[in-house]
């Protein structure tokens, strides 16, 4: 059972492998976007990998992004 629903052992294997990361990788219909751009949507997120893709600049705005958010979230939530 899936989803509530009754399904063949040969449709779950089939579901479970086009969940596989590769496979969605190389499947331009699992993320649309990529037929008009040619970028690949789905990284692996290795740790830290984000200062090879982003900017100085882009890395100072996302800090300040999470410094705002974060006090936004403090005063909404004063048990944090």
């Amino acid at each position: 059972m899936f989803l509530g629903k009754e399904h063949s052992e040969e449709r779950l294997q089939f579901v479970a492998s086009n969940c596989e990361f590769e496979v969605m990788k190389s499947n331009p219909m699992a993320c649309p976007s990529t037929l008009v751009t040619g970028e690949v949507f789905f990284r692996k997120g290795i740790v830290g990998d984000w200062r090879n893709t982003f900017t100085q600049e882009q890395s100072e705005y996302v800090d300040l992004l999470d410094q705002q958010l974060s006090r936004k979230l403090q005063q909404k939530q004063p048990f944090l």
